[in-house]
């Protein structure tokens, strides 16, 4: 049954199929990627955004207050502010979807964090690890209350990162890399058949080689987004830095309490936490360097305060 499955695929027929479910599997994860930030970006903020008995949470006045201040500073053009939606998101990052460069406009999600002002404004309720409640005597529970407290300057600048990010071309070059990777790994395989001649070779040979092109565009992808995703971080610290002081402080500030929840955190979780985090506390990663190194982002504000 499988020998004569192989067989039709190398007939012209066959090869036909093949290339019509190169694109069908093209479109399917060009629509995965760009549907959700711009024709389902309200039904995307509705799976991110933070509920409490079942209603969606509003976003405080004062965390809108700091929000239009963060887009003042960052100099978003007046006849484009309305493409900035915040909303108060699940969790304690800030977030984004959506890009500038739609009509769809971009959303700006903003943790409820942004409004602890000392440990006592904090529900511990909400906070839970691997849905468990944690163990607030411990030291490092401290630590991580405390991490959650941000001065005005880190989040007027955690806001702005993601201002600028979402006025970026990023998800567009994500998307087209994807597109590409996905056409290259079936063109070259098609062409190295071709030349080689290994359609009347074994069937080994040829799985041998979609292997191996499937790493290679795999690795390229990888090597390409993350590439991408690091250039843009360093291009919008880069701005900001220049662009207002509070952002030098805010920027500082905020990469400080991130390392030091992850610092906690490596407790906290034992064994998943010293796989997630190293004792610095950046993030771990394995063999793909996704982001810039939160270290890295925390010494570069902090030279740039000293100076």
């Amino acid at each position: 049954m499988f020998k004569g499955f192989g067989e039709f695929l190398l007939t012209q027929k066959g090869k036909n199929i093949c290339f019509g479910l190169l694109c069908t599997t093209t479109a399917g994860t060009v629509l995965a990627k760009y549907l959700p930030h711009t024709f389902l970006l309200e039904q995307y903020r509705d799976v991110v955004r933070l509920y409490k008995h079942g209603l969606s949470v509003s976003l405080p006045d004062e965390l809108k207050e700091r929000f239009s201040k963060s887009i003042e500073l960052v100099g978003i053009e007046q006849d484009e502010l309305k493409l900035f939606k915040p909303f108060t998101v699940f969790g304690f990052d800030p977030f984004h979807a959506g890009t500038s460069y739609s009509r769809f406009g971009a959303i700006i999600g903003i943790p409820i964090n942004f409004t602890y002002k000392d440990r006592d404004s904090i529900d511990k309720n909400m906070i839970k690890l691997k849905n468990e409640a944690v163990p607030w005597g411990t030291e490092e529970s401290v630590e991580l209350l405390d991490s959650f407290i941000l001065s005005e300057e880190a989040q007027i600048y955690a806001i702005a990162r993601e201002i600028k990010a979402a006025d970026s071309a990023k998800l567009i070059l994500d998307t087209l890399y994807q597109t590409v990777s996905l056409i290259g790994a079936y063109s070259l395989s098609n062409f190295i058949n071709t030349k080689m001649n290994l359609y009347s070779r074994p069937r080994s040979m040829r799985m041998a080689l979609y292997v191996f092109i499937t790493i290679f565009m795999f690795g390229n992808y990888c090597l390409l987004k993350d590439s991408t995703q690091i250039h843009y971080e360093q291009t919008i610290d880069e701005f900001l830095k220049g662009r207002d002081p509070i952002f030098v402080k805010g920027g500082k500030d905020y990469y400080e309490k991130m390392l030091q929840r992850n610092r906690a955190l490596r407790k906290l979780l034992g064994k998943e936490g010293e796989n997630r985090f190293s004792s610095l506390g950046n993030e771990n990663f394995f063999i793909r360097q996704k982001h810039v190194p939160l270290l890295h982002r925390k010494q570069f504000f902090e030279a740039n305060l000293v100076s």
